[in-house]
């Protein structure tokens, strides 16, 4: 077996990097042979720990496949030094596949004691969102414009290290500590990915909240044109929109956009606005318990049946759930399920309901952050 040691600056000084690359944390990879743990060896192990604001990052390598019980003994050694493995995909190949080398090798395995952190896991929800193409490693170095000096893939190493086994050259052996080097390194890269989790999962503050007027355009057809011409543009009445401004615990890496039905979200480091089209017109409160309700038709309401007893009969008839309502004109804001309350309807089926553009909601930053967080939760669920 040989084992490499480098030093290096730490890559990323945020305070949430360093939160979760925290100086009891060991990121890791492996190298191996093939995806079958039962028939393909591990040959190379890269590591990384943090002390201060270096990295330190060491590679074991089994020169041949006989080598690799003293590479896995000599990984789970240091490993168990510390509390936290990070991994990119290791949840589902790295550490299993570690496992089962060590039961058919007859080592013991201590890393089932520690915690575990994949990146790949916490970052995949947000995919669509970042708009990125496939989530591999290598597309996620190139979402911050890192390039890497490494052309290969671990699955094209399996040859040069078989060739390596039988001829032992430095460029073979360079190539292959380079790929589990940059594999490595770049995970420590992709951290400021997570600030985009925290910031979905409620870690912002909201700033300030602004109405907007703007006028929507909608395409006609006017006498047989081209919906294209010019002419066909018909300008609806004016509408409006809230913005809400947030600014992130953690500051994003990289600018954000999505958008989904009336909502839009947009960000840089640390300024995020949300936009949600404001609903203005006449709704309706469905009461809950309508067997206790009359509904008076030619009013187009319902009452409780201690005021509407004294209404003549031929003028109410019993409520149902879809005529058991009150309505109320105003501004209203969407919400995509009964999260505040009272909830707004056009029709009594309709899932969206919405909620009152209030002076208490404007007031109430507490109340703004949970709408915000709302939202959020929508567009995530939408990705």
């Amino acid at each position: 077996m040989k084992t490499f040691s480098t030093t290096t600056p730490l890559p990323r000084t945020d305070a949430l990097s360093l939160a979760v690359f925290h100086e009891k944390a060991l990121f890791f990879d492996i190298e191996t042979t093939g995806f079958s743990a039962e028939a393909h060896p591990v040959y190379l192990i890269g590591c990384a720990s943090r002390r201060g604001d270096t990295v330190t990052l060491c590679q074991y390598f089994a020169e041949t496949p006989a080598a690799e019980g003293a590479v896995l003994e000599a990984f789970c050694r240091l490993a168990a030094g510390f509390s936290t493995l990070i991994s990119f995909h290791g949840s589902v190949f790295d550490l299993p596949f570690l496992e089962k080398r060590c039961r058919k090798l007859s080592l013991p395995f201590p890393l089932k004691k520690l915690q575990h952190t994949d990146l790949l896991r916490r970052i995949r929800p947000f995919g669509k969102i970042l708009k990125l193409a496939d989530l591999k490693q290598k597309s996620l170095e190139q979402f911050f414009g890192l390039h890497r000096t490494d052309p290969f893939s671990g699955g094209e190493l399996t040859s040069v290290y078989q060739t390596y086994c039988r001829t032992p050259t430095e460029e073979a052996l360079s190539q292959m500590k380079l790929h589990n080097y940059e594999d490595v390194l770049g995970m420590i890269h992709l951290l400021p990915l997570l600030s985009y989790e925290a910031f979905f999962g409620g870690a912002f503050s909201v700033q300030d909240l602004t109405r907007n007027t703007y006028q929507e355009y909608q395409a006609k057809a006017a006498q047989g044109a081209p919906v294209a011409d010019a002419n066909a543009a018909a300008l609806d009445a004016p509408s409006q929109e809230l913005i809400l401004s947030l600014t992130p615990d953690a500051p994003f890496p990289q600018r954000i956009s999505y958008g989904a039905g009336d909502l839009y979200l947009a960000g840089d480091r640390t300024n995020v606005c949300i936009r949600v089209k404001i609903f203005q017109g006449e709704l309706k409160y469905f009461y809950p318990d309508y067997k206790n309700y009359y509904y008076l038709p030619q009013e187009d309401m319902a009452v409780h049946k201690s005021v509407g007893s004294y209404v003549d009969r031929e003028f109410r008839t019993q409520a149902r759930a879809a005529t058991c309502y009150a309505k109320k004109s105003g501004r209203f804001l969407p919400q995509y399920s009964d999260r505040f309350s009272p909830c707004f309807r056009q029709d009594y089926r309709d899932k969206q309901s919405y909620l009152e553009l209030s002076g208490d909601f404007l007031a109430d930053q507490t109340f703004q952050k949970a709408y915000a967080h709302h939202l959020l939760a929508h567009l995530l669920n939408d990705a």
